[in-house]
């Protein structure tokens, strides 16, 4: 029988997960007689006959999720969330431009964030890109503290199949890019900064990753030591034909609009021709 997903712990602050079908982990167990003798029931917390009417009415004008929406995705709303959470103000409560249409799963994650208190809205996840060979894992090891959250394919994807990553088989790139949106979906309830490797040259596709992070901060984070010292690291690779080729396609997309940090501080290269001719050497 398969069992209930974990959930983060309601109590503010606690960063546990529980399956309990009360909300609440082992250690806050005895909050949840508090909670349910205290809690008014939903009608006493204004969702009423005259919210339910106002709910139908407003999803039938906004049918879409709003943050799906931003992430490209057209997936049906159900929920009508309130965006500064009101504790009870019930002007708060009745002011429309304080709401917006929410899918289930978007709804889960904005209310276990806000459960979870002001430890998520602190916690970062820095976007690491950059070239191969450019030290984006040395990078992540030299500013990670102890009990941040770190993605890196390469380190995954050889974990997973004992090989490295351009030997990986044909079925490692879907598996691991599943595991890789799992791993993101629990960052949104995780009160440690996160660290995630993505070669991601053009700012649109960075800044598709980052509208998917919900109740974070987002910080970009380009590693770029030069385009001489990755060509050199290369070298040294069995497979540096094909790297650093991938280094030169990596440095004719990279757009520098939108880094927060640019790390290294080696020389950028604006002549397409220099550029082809460093890469051919």
């Amino acid at each position: 029988m398969p069992q209930r997903p974990k959930r983060p712990c309601r109590h503010p602050g606690c960063p546990s997960t529980q399956r309990s079908g009360t909300g609440f982990c082992s250690a806050h167990a005895r909050d949840a007689q508090a909670y349910d003798r205290d809690r008014p029931n939903a009608a006493g917390r204004g969702y009423d006959r005259r919210w339910r009417t106002a709910r139908l009415l407003y999803l039938a004008y906004h049918p879409v999720c709003v943050l799906c929406q931003e992430q490209g995705r057209a997936t049906a709303a159900v929920v009508v969330d309130h965006i500064v959470p009101h504790h009870g103000d019930m002007s708060l409560f009745w002011d429309e431009s304080n709401w917006q249409s929410l899918c289930i799963p978007c709804h889960t994650r904005k209310t276990g964030a806000e459960a979870r208190g002001p430890a998520i809205a602190e916690a970062k996840v820095y976007l690491v890109t950059g070239a191969p060979c450019s030290g984006k894992s040395t990078w992540v090891k030299r500013h990670a503290s102890r009990g941040s959250a770190i993605w890196d394919y390469d380190s995954v994807v050889t974990a997973l199949t004992g090989q490295e990553p351009r030997y990986h088989p044909p079925w490692a790139m879907d598996v691991v890019l599943g595991m890789r949106e799992a791993f993101m979906d629990g960052m949104h309830h995780a009160s440690c900064d996160a660290y995630v490797i993505y070669t991601a040259a053009r700012r649109a596709k960075r800044q598709e990753f980052s509208r998917s992070i919900q109740q974070r901060q987002v910080v970009q984070v380009l590693v770029h030591p030069s385009l001489e010292t990755c060509l050199q690291r290369a070298k040294e690779r069995a497979n540096h034909e094909e790297i650093v080729e991938v280094i030169g396609r990596f440095y004719g997309e990279l757009e520098l609009e939108g880094f927060d940090r640019i790390e290294d501080g080696g020389p950028f290269v604006a002549n397409t021709q220099r550029l082809r001719d460093m890469v051919s050497i």
